[in-house]
């Protein structure tokens, strides 16, 4: 996960699926993963995540829901197809439905370096 409405963009440690593999082989029409992120109290309210897919084949995802601030839910709607690491070795950048349009209105002279900076580190 990114903060994205700071000065610089904090990082909370990467999260890994549970269960991938065992959910693999699955012929439904939507499979539901879960993650366990780990932040520090005064992190904030996540704007952007990173996602890289260290899987042989592309995916499809549709949405990200994060559980677990004081504000409630923070989604993620993605509906993108995230390419292997083989194949697109970047991270994939995705924004939250609320931040997205704050960060490309309010912020224009630094969007592109705050989103190099979140995307690379």
């Amino acid at each position: 996960m990114v903060l994205v409405e700071s000065k610089e963009p904090k990082r909370s440690k990467p999260a890994a699926l549970r269960d991938w593999s065992k959910k693999s082989n699955l012929k439904a029409e939507r499979v539901h993963y879960t993650a366990e992120f780990t932040v520090d109290s005064n992190f904030g309210v996540p704007g952007a995540i990173t996602v890289s897919n260290k899987h042989q084949q592309e995916f499809f995802m549709e949405s990200i829901t994060i559980e677990g601030f004081a504000c409630g839910p923070v989604h993620f709607p993605c509906n993108s197809w995230i390419q292997s690491k083989k194949d697109h070795p970047g991270k994939r950048i995705l924004f939250s439905n609320k931040v997205c349009v704050a960060f490309l209105f309010f912020f224009p002279s630094r969007n592109y370096a705050l989103l190099e900076k979140a995307r690379y580190g």
